[in-house]
């Protein structure tokens, strides 16, 4: 029996890409050829991976890679969320991908994966701590106040844990993010990572050069996968969906952009006088799918 790519001591962006990409056990590398691997892998990333594969012989069974999964610390955020990713929430270390049509809850969303922080990882230095980057002016006070009011446990709760930073072009996100560690630093340590919305600097800087936009996304996706795993935070992106809200083929107007570094993808519209929450893909739990009336009435749980 060949060892699950899971079971590897590799940090967990480096996993989801190999998953994404139909690596599953040591032996699905077969032939494959460095080159291979760097059409998804960065070079530092491929050498550390042939390291472990190399070197590993020891097979990890099911039940053992289960309980390691369970033990990973997590962040509660909306009721239906939690419930998509198997009752969990946002594992840290891990990037999440949620795309969907304008007035879908992106903002609550992002907000109560803030607040989570606080409410899963307290008693944890640093991890209650959320950073909240906002391209499109849609955090507000009173927005931020009005999650506030419907979060259980809100009495422990404060918008003093969520870091806003604002960027109003690509150059100013990327910017951030590539001093993002001394943000952290200064922050004292972060659970949660939210950017809301990832599509839009890249649309505003690339309106007619999809290739260009493409490049530049695979660059700054490198650089949120290494932030999630180097200070092993939950980070969600939001992004755009193209298609029409109301047909079940809508996808991630960037593509597979983000895709690539999630360990879940989900997707948000509306259907008929409700809404559904489909989870498109993820590393560790099945496609499946939830009716909801209103994504502000499941705010985060205990």
């Amino acid at each position: 029996m060949s060892q699950p790519v899971l079971s590897l001591d590799l940090p967990q962006h480096i996993k989801t890409k190999l998953l994404q990409n139909g690596y599953r056990t040591v032996s699905d590398f077969g032939e494959t050829t460095p080159t291979d691997l760097l059409s998804f892998l960065t070079k530092a990333e491929v050498q550390q991976l042939d390291q472990v594969a190399n070197s590993t012989t020891t097979v990890t069974t099911a039940w053992a890679l289960f309980e390691k999964v369970d033990t990973r610390l997590h962040v509660r955020t909306h009721r239906y969320v939690d419930v998509l990713l198997g009752n969990s929430g946002l594992a840290l270390g891990t990037v999440t991908e949620v795309f969907g049509a304008p007035g879908c809850g992106q903002p609550d969303l992002c907000l109560a994966a803030c607040f989570g922080a606080q409410l899963s990882l307290q008693g944890i230095p640093g991890k209650s701590n959320a950073i909240y980057i906002d391209t499109t002016g849609s955090f507000t006070q009173r927005g931020a106040t009005d999650t506030l009011s419907r979060m259980d446990g809100r009495s422990t709760l404060s918008l003093a844990g969520i870091h806003v930073l604002r960027t109003s072009t690509l150059a100013e996100l990327i910017s951030l993010l590539a001093q993002i560690d001394q943000v952290i630093a200064e922050i004292g340590g972060v659970g949660v990572m939210a950017i809301n919305s990832i599509s839009w600097p890249f649309l505003a800087a690339f309106p007619n050069n999809l290739l260009r936009r493409q490049r530049m996304q695979t660059e700054v996706a490198h650089m949120i996968s290494h932030i999630a795993d180097r200070h092993n935070a939950a980070v969600l992106v939001i992004s755009n969906a193209k298609g029409a809200a109301n047909n079940n083929a809508l996808v991630a107007q960037d593509g597979d952009a983000w895709a690539r570094i999630s360990a879940n993808q989900l997707c948000i519209q509306r259907s008929g006088d409700n809404y559904l929450a489909r989870l498109v893909s993820s590393a560790t739990c099945p496609a499946m799918e939830r009716q909801i009336k209103d994504p502000r009435d499941s705010v985060a749980c205990e």
